[in-house]
């Protein structure tokens, strides 16, 4: 996030010697703070840190927690920060947009969203949407219709997604393949010159590697790079650190050092754009560098460069962004998708949702199970919540020698009386017994109670739970937790309804 200098936060959470939590700048300058725990949603690029300048360069630790505690504790002390800081405004409904990355699949989008609706929003999330990053920075970079390729380069993930925009702003966008993801960015170019810095100065130690000093050196470091151009006669001012023992250091890069720090990574990356524009079918018009590393003039000369020869006559355009908000493009995209979003209170079922169960009808020998259907959501509904319950009149009976095979389901019914299965869910072997009689013998016999959460985003989402509920609707048991992508043929938005 960076709406101004002091906003620019790292992603770095810490805990005290209580376990309270630590976090952004604060928690940066520490000696071995977690540190892009984003990376250990599902389906993230795998990150591996054993070279030892990578580990000096990141200045502390990933995947030694876990990510829903380190995500949300990390949201919800930003979450506390910006409320204080809205205050100021006089009271106002805050609605709230998170970007996603578009490489993560749906589990991943599933760990992350939970997080945000259990630790930030204690379960009871409202005014709450989402957007992949490259929506958010076409959003930003709204120009007439074309087909256009948004790069994300961050830290140390380069996202690239390759969009068709249709009209004029307000557009509408569409992938025209699959986002991906490679574990490259500024941080290789930031290890190589702190790198330089350590041969210059601690040669044979291993100096500015973790804690305060190495934070602030890093800083400095980072800003070498970002005003860089390449260009000859460029001005290249020298870099003032200080080493963990306080004494004062000034270090001067050479082109040469610049140079030769972004060239693995720089090589890396402009390969990565032509692969993805080669296997692209449709032609592409545009490309958009956005993220922290996208601010860098050397690397968009670089890439401007490449792109005069991938097509005869009418190479794709780099689009140029003010590089004062090039950093900021895709938190500044997606307040403005929320902006343009019209308010959504209810939805239109399309079709219809149903649960289907086993239970036993007549308990004796050789009688089989039948599967009772209910109605969780009708067709024709237009007052749908965007978070709700069902809870079967019936209840779902197991004979015990037979619980081998048994699935739950969750099922769409479409106008054309299509059935489509939205998720089958084996019933969990662990589940607790509740004996009744019933009929010839005696059975296991369990409350049912469906919950869903509608997640509004460029792609719409429905996050279902099926749980085993006591008498007094309490949960006890949950069997089954899953996102479901949804279909307009299915469900919709109700604007202004």
């Amino acid at each position: 996030m960076s709406c101004a200098p002091n906003w620019i936060i790292p992603t770095a959470i810490d805990y005290d010697e209580n376990g309270q939590t630590i976090w952004g700048n604060t928690a940066a300058l520490r000696p071995n703070p977690h540190v892009w725990f984003k990376l250990l949603i599902h389906s993230s690029p795998v990150v591996q840190l054993k070279e030892h300048n990578l580990v000096g360069a990141i200045g502390g630790t990933m995947g030694r927690d876990a990510a829903d505690r380190l995500i949300g504790d990390f949201l919800r002390g930003l979450q506390q920060e910006l409320l204080v800081h809205l205050q100021r405004y006089g009271p106002a409904q805050i609605e709230w947009c998170f970007t996603e990355p578009g490489c993560w699949s749906e589990q991943g989008r599933l760990d992350f969203r939970t997080t945000i609706q259990n630790r930030m929003f204690i379960g009871h999330a409202c005014n709450v949407s989402f957007v992949t990053e490259a929506e958010a920075a076409a959003e930003y970079t709204a120009f007439e219709g074309a087909n256009r390729g948004l790069i994300q380069q961050g830290d140390i993930v380069m996202d690239i997604a390759i969009l068709r925009v249709n009209g004029i702003h307000p557009f509408t966008s569409q992938p025209i393949r699959d986002p991906v993801s490679f574990r490259l960015g500024a941080v290789d170019i930031d290890a190589a010159l702190m790198e330089q810095v350590r041969q210059a100065h601690w040669r044979g130690n291993n100096g500015l590697r973790r804690g305060a000093a190495a934070t602030l050196a890093r800083r400095e470091v980072s800003r070498a790079k970002e005003n860089f151009t390449g260009r000859l006669g460029n001005v290249i001012p020298e870099v003032e650190l200080q080493d963990p023992e306080g004494r004062q250091i000034v270090h001067q890069f050479t082109r040469d050092d610049l140079i030769g720090a972004f060239g693995p990574t720089k090589d890396g990356i402009v390969d990565m754009i032509l692969q993805q524009i080669s296997l692209t079918g449709p032609k592409i018009t545009k490309v958009v560098l956005v993220g922290g590393l996208g601010k860098s003039e050397y690397l968009r000369s670089q890439v401007r460069h490449a792109l005069d020869d991938v097509y005869v006559n009418t190479p794709p355009k780099l689009v140029d962004a003010l590089p004062d908000t090039i950093r900021s493009a895709v938190a500044q995209g997606a307040l403005l998708r929320a902006k343009r979003e019209p308010e959504v209170r209810w939805f239109e079922c399309l079709s219809q949702y149903e649960l289907c169960f086993p239970s036993v009808d007549v308990y004796g020998d050789g009688m089989p199970d039948k599967v009772l259907t209910n109605t969780i959501i009708a067709r024709g509904r237009r007052d749908v919540p965007a978070r709700g319950s069902f809870k079967p009149p019936e209840r779902m009976r197991l004979v015990p020698q037979r619980m081998e095979d048994r699935f739950l389901q969750i099922r769409i019914v479409r106008q054309a009386e299509t059935l489509t299965a939205v998720k089958r869910v084996k019933i969990p072997a662990n589940v607790p017994i509740n004996w009744v009689n019933f009929g010839q013998g005696r059975v296991h016999e369990y409350r049912l109670k469906v919950f869903w959460s509608i997640h509004l985003g460029s792609a719409m989402f429905i996050h279902w739970r099926i749980c085993i509920v006591d008498g007094q609707d309490r949960i006890e048991t949950e069997l089954a937790e899953f996102f479901h992508e949804v279909s307009p043929q299915d469900l919709i938005p109700v604007v202004n309804g």
